[in-house]
């Protein structure tokens, strides 16, 4: 279909333009931009054309959704500014590739009206003008073509990459990386991986802030390795750089610190070989971790006994629900400075938009609540006599929140077809109410006793060992209430820890 073109700038006779960037060619071996500007060279004189401005972003990698190139963007300027006879460029394909620029191109030439604006793609000496309508059309042609060939080159590089996780085998990159002498056979570097294991401690065990670690290794000189490609011709990154925030967080939650390829949607994936820097239920809970926190802000979503949602934890004389506070027990600056320990604690406190919940401000350690509270929870899991009783076990969560997904979209369909005039639609109807008669009993027997009955302890082992998410969640589900009351002297321990002033009740235990 041709388009509307009005002249403004006559173009065919100003000299063809190049732009050049790092590229691959059909069988993908790499191109240089040297060997790129010779083709591009070779080309123009062999069709006669007089050869303009190189504009060249050598240093920038082809990627989809990749940032916009500046030499790019320059050119595009001059274009729009009817100063350009045209571009050079080493394949047609690059013009698929780089943001859609063909289809910008033919886009500004009809726009600005630039008569016998011309692209050359040197690989194939083919020249488009794409003032003319028909070979703008051939043009924006090979342009999908070309997508389509990247398109299968992407899927066929994803499906090997996943491959490769699954056999356990890393997808790329140098062997040598912090704490690995060859990340590829998980062969450790005994020093870095020490200090991987002592971050995992101050940031895991310890609970304390990412701040203090990198003031930490900052002071004793803990650097940057230099890491080399593998054939040895190049620098991949310079060494000697101290660790910073990101530095410290990039290199924790890599995978291969947990003896696995690759980690996609809360799965480690694809075992190495040897024994792993870290142990994998380790690493999972420090993502955890890592993933809540903000820079300079305290931890987020942390809490095992508060939380949305979550009403576990309970004030004794004010019966009202207590919060989590990750930045310390309110000891002052001048108290700090003195080596009193910040420690996270959960607190009765006011809360004016729930009546009825007025905090009398005790509180409690956290961190040996917590403790204390998961070590009786794991007993009351693996109880024999719980076991025989089978009064409360898991049931699947996951799969009644999607049942009941489907059933409230099935009730959100019936109540249409209900008010349908439409023919056929007793025949929907009957079809629709059969589906969900078989969903809602589906959902009876995951909640029923006997389906909970089912659980056995090796059943209750393997999901407390599946993670720290499963583990809390099975610590939540343990208890029907807990309960902190003030230490029997007063006012003297109202933060102190104390195990007497824990009033836990079970939940399979009549509330109290």
């Amino acid at each position: 279909m041709a388009f509307d073109f009005k002249v403004r700038f006559d173009v065919s006779a100003l000299p063809i333009d190049e732009y050049t960037r790092v590229s691959v060619d059909k069988k993908g071996n790499g191109v240089s931009v040297a060997d790129q500007h010779d083709d591009n060279l070779d080309c123009a004189e062999e069709l006669g054309f007089e050869h303009g401005e190189w504009f060249n972003d050598s240093d920038k990698r082809a990627s989809l959704g990749a940032k916009a190139r500046p030499e790019w963007d320059r050119y595009l300027d001059k274009v729009r500014a009817g100063r350009s006879g045209g571009i050079n460029i080493w394949d047609v394909a690059r013009a698929s590739r780089d943001l859609g620029i063909g289809f910008e191109l033919v886009k500004i030439v009809r726009d600005y009206g630039l008569k016998g604006f011309r692209v050359i793609s040197s690989s194939t000496a083919l020249v488009y003008d794409l003032s003319d309508d028909i070979q703008a059309n051939d043009f924006q042609e090979e342009l999908v073509k070309a997508e389509k060939e990247a398109l299968v080159i992407r899927r066929r590089v994803r499906r090997a990459h996943k491959r490769k996780a699954r056999r356990g085998e890393l997808s790329g990159g140098p062997r040598r990386k912090f704490g690995f002498i060859d990340a590829y056979n998980n062969l450790h570097h005994a020093e870095e991986r020490d200090l991987i294991r002592e971050a995992d401690d101050f940031l895991r065990e310890q609970g304390r802030p990412m701040k203090d670690l990198v003031k930490a290794w900052g002071a004793r000189g803990v650097v940057t390795p230099e890491i080399w490609t593998n054939d040895g011709s190049k620098i991949v990154f310079k060494g000697g750089q101290p660790f910073n925030h990101t530095r410290i967080k990039d290199m924790l939650l890599r995978s291969i610190n947990a003896g696995y390829a690759r980690y996609r949607d809360g799965e480690l994936i694809g075992k190495l070989p040897g024994d792993p820097v870290l142990e994998p239920a380790n690493y999972l809970e420090l993502r955890e971790i890592l993933a809540s926190q903000k820079r300079g802000r305290p931890r987020t979503n942390v809490f095992l006994l508060t939380g949305f949602g979550v009403e576990k934890l309970r004030c004794g004389p004010c019966r009202s629900w207590m919060a989590g506070a990750a930045n310390g027990t309110g000891a002052s600056k001048e108290q700090i400075a003195k080596g009193w320990k910040v420690r996270p604690y959960y607190r009765c406190t006011h809360n004016p938009y729930r009546p009825g919940r007025v905090g009398c401000l005790q509180s409690i350690d956290m961190v040996q609540l917590d403790e204390i509270l998961t070590g009786a929870a794991f007993e009351w899991w693996t109880d024999p006599e719980r076991l025989a009783r089978d009064v409360v076990i898991h049931t699947d969560t996951a799969e009644v929140r999607e049942l009941d997904h489907k059933l409230s979209v099935y009730e959100a369909r019936h109540e249409r077809l209900v008010l349908s005039t439409e023919p056929g639609v007793e025949k929907s109807l009957a079809t629709l109410e059969a589906r969900m008669a078989s969903l809602r009993e589906q959902r009876e027997r995951l909640v029923s006793p006997a389906i909970r009955q089912a659980t056995t302890l090796e059943q209750i082992l393997e999901r407390w060992n599946s993670g720290p998410e499963a583990r809390r969640e099975m610590v939540r589900e343990a208890y029907r209430v807990i309960e902190i009351w003030p230490p029997e002297d007063g006012g003297k321990g109202f933060r102190r820890f104390d195990s007497d002033r824990i009033k836990a009740v079970f939940a399979d235990q009549p509330p109290s």
